[in-house]
């Protein structure tokens, strides 16, 4: 997971230092969690800002779904693991 973790972190430092916008940051970090062999491990480490993002946009997410993927810069469609993530997710956020 060190290098996932690292990805991020350097995800994130581009962005604050203005070299990703926020679409960019939070498409790179969804692709990364979806990528991840675990994404529970990840997500604590994903910044709130992103992690509120990511949820709202997974909240309408379905297999109708496309979204532009900036770091392969394609439109990406329906993923068995972004609806995954997704699921995960609605245990995680509307458990709290």
């Amino acid at each position: 997971m060190n290098n996932a973790t690292d990805r991020l972190s350097a995800y994130t430092e581009a962005y604050h230092s203005g070299i990703y916008t926020k679409d960019e940051t939070v498409s790179a970090i969804i692709k990364l969690l979806a990528d991840s062999s675990d994404f529970s491990v990840l997500w604590p480490s994903v910044p709130d800002w992103v992690q509120l993002a990511i949820w709202n946009f997974l909240k309408s997410y379905d297999e109708s779904s496309v979204r532009y993927d900036f770091s392969s810069k394609s439109y990406v469609g329906f993923s068995p693991e972004l609806s995954a993530l997704k699921s995960w997710l609605i245990k995680v956020m509307e458990g709290q």
